[in-house]
């Protein structure tokens, strides 16, 4: 079995470098604003989810929520903001 080479221009190779790059900075801010509930939001701040709603309660961190009464979530951003 013979291999078979060919030349790659290198601008073809400095675009393809290019835009793979592109990608991984579109996927870290993508995770960087992952929604997250209190126990994900405890485990990124290894703490308690306890100690999550007393942050919450304080105004220390910031959360969303549907409605009065809903499941409370977090922008993983805003808490590595902290």
């Amino acid at each position: 079995m013979s291999d078979f080479v060919f030349p790659v221009p290198d601008e073809l190779i400095e675009t393809v470098a290019q835009r793979a790059a592109e990608l991984v900075l579109e996927r870290l801010e993508a995770s960087q604003d992952e929604i997250l509930d209190s126990k994900g939001a405890a485990k990124l701040l290894g703490t308690s989810v306890g100690q999550i709603h007393n942050l919450r309660c304080q105004g220390k961190i910031l959360y969303h929520q549907e409605r009065k009464g809903c499941k409370l979530y977090f922008r993983r951003s805003e808490l590595l903001n902290l």
